[in-house]
């Protein structure tokens, strides 16, 4: 099966980490999206990993336009 990939924005809060984690179980690898909690989100990345999950973390300030066409780049780099 070709990887279905979802973006989910404010990964790193409550209800983004749970969003990520039910997206994982419906069988989508996930681009977790922090803006300055990257502890949390690099953690939230391996335990997705950890079953089997392909996911990436992403940095981006999403109400500044510059900082949101650097995450689609990034992406893209990583033929994501």
């Amino acid at each position: 099966m070709l990887d279905r990939w979802v973006l989910v924005t404010g990964a790193t809060g409550l209800i983004g980490k749970a969003v990520c984690r039910r997206l994982a179980q419906e069988g989508y690898a996930v681009v977790v999206h922090f803006n300055t909690q990257q502890e949390i989100a690099l953690k939230l990345v391996s335990e997705l990993h950890l079953i089997g999950v392909a996911s990436v973390a992403i940095s981006a300030e999403v109400t500044q336009r510059n900082s949101i066409l650097q995450l689609f780049k990034a992406l893209k780099k990583q033929k994501i």
